[in-house]
């Protein structure tokens, strides 16, 4: 296996005594996507937003370390000072967020949003111009060059997030953190945009970290799967482990939740009882008390990880429903 070009180690993030991130680890390698899928609520964007520092002063992060491998220099990004940070957050490791509306400016045009990208990463850019119509075209904007002067609402949704996946490779990043990219987006849109993020990734040979609620939207663009749930990664592993071999309790039940062409109408499965808010998060199994296969054992200590098969771990007394 190649070394991984992004491994975080025990990354944790508390917002005074509410904890929402609980010593999460992952790796991505180059050319992967991961997918970071939980409900809303669970960690997942703060744990994203963390690895660049881009949550705000009040934020309170601790991680073992967040390595960045470019070439043959690793970079601690848990220890790095704001300034050098800032000369990879936006180059090497690019964001597109959830809502394209929000996050461009609005008394910004498209030309000015994209060219702060290349000046502040890409100083060896001459004709901006020429490069920017270039990624609005690789991102499927058509007439290019006549949005150049356009505002972002003189847009349409699915064009804002275009044009925020453009600003993201401006950079050339060697990794793109995708934050619900498709939230609000109708559901033709949403295929669109994540057939070019599959696209793009395939041709820049990117790694991607994609967030996201939907565990049917992810297994058709992830090689792996990571399952958070109330601050904690419950289960890992490839696509077809987590959609064809899952074992936590949480992921079955999520991948239950999901409506499938083709199937038989009937009622979808629900997941009874609510998500606990970060400042009432057990000290053991969070998910105990949601748990049809609940027993003393999981309200008395944490569930270890555990690998099952290679590369397939969980965080489970009873995976898969077993010794109950």
């Amino acid at each position: 296996m190649s070394e991984p070009l992004l491994q975080v180690e025990k990354l944790s993030v508390a917002f005074g005594r509410a904890e929402v991130v609980s010593g999460i680890s992952f790796a991505i390698r180059r050319g992967e996507v991961l997918a970071l899928v939980g409900e809303s609520g669970c960690g997942k964007s703060s744990a994203s937003l963390a690895l660049a520092g881009l949550l705000p002063p009040a934020a309170e992060i601790s991680a073992e370390h967040i390595n960045f491998h470019t070439g043959q220099t690793v970079t601690d990004l848990y220890r790095l000072p704001e300034k050098q940070l800032r000369k990879i957050r936006g180059g090497k490791i690019a964001y597109v967020f959830q809502e394209p509306s929000v996050s461009l400016n609005p008394v910004m045009t498209v030309r000015s949003q994209i060219s702060e990208v290349l000046e502040l990463h890409r100083p060896e850019v001459s004709d901006y111009d020429r490069e920017i119509i270039r990624l609005l075209e690789q991102v499927g904007i058509p007439d290019a060059a006549g949005r150049l002067k356009a505002y972002p609402h003189e847009l349409s949704g699915g064009m804002q997030q275009r044009v925020m996946i453009a600003m993201a490779l401006a950079g050339e990043p060697e990794l793109l953190i995708a934050d619900e990219p498709t939230t609000a987006l109708d559901v033709t849109v949403q295929a669109q945009i994540l057939e070019l993020l599959h696209e793009l990734q395939k041709q820049r040979n990117m790694a991607v970290l994609l967030i996201s609620h939907n565990l049917g939207v992810v297994s058709a663009l992830a090689d792996r799967i990571a399952v958070m749930y109330a601050g904690r990664i419950v289960e890992s592993g490839t696509v077809r482990q987590i959609t064809g071999e899952a074992l936590h309790p949480y992921t079955r039940a999520l991948l239950a939740a999901v409506p499938e062409l083709g199937r038989e109408q009937q009622k979808l499965q629900t997941i009874p009882g609510f998500v606990p808010p970060p400042s009432e998060y057990s000290p053991n199994c969070r998910f105990a008390a949601r748990c049809r296969f609940r027993t003393a054992e999981c309200d008395a200590k944490l569930p270890p990880e555990t690998e099952f098969e290679s590369g397939h771990f969980c965080c489970c007394y009873h995976p898969g429903g077993e010794n109950i």
